[in-house]
């Protein structure tokens, strides 16, 4: 099922799943830190997940997950059309 995915896919898991497990035992770890922790008077976590992670973190890898697998066939076809060898099918 995940055979030949593009490894950028797994770099993008592994920094989504990351941040989102690492925030999780913050939390977890320190009572009270989830409402407690504010930032200029609202709570850090509408930043840091409502903000961040919804938005920025996102935004990223979805351009990562679309332009980097770009860049690959681009580079595949230009190397095809130097050898010489059809980059296309039929």
């Amino acid at each position: 099922m995940f055979k030949g995915m593009n490894p950028i896919f797994w770099v993008g898991l592994a920094i989504m799943y990351g941040l989102t497990f690492t925030f999780m035992i913050i939390e977890m770890a320190n009572p009270g830190f989830t409402y407690n922790a504010k930032i200029a008077g609202v709570p850090a976590i509408f930043f840091y997940l409502l903000i961040f992670m919804n938005l920025v973190v996102n935004v990223v890898i979805a351009w990562a997950w679309f332009y980097f697998p770009e860049q690959e066939d681009k580079r595949r076809e230009q190397m095809a059309e130097e050898s010489g060898v059809s980059a296309g099918g039929s």
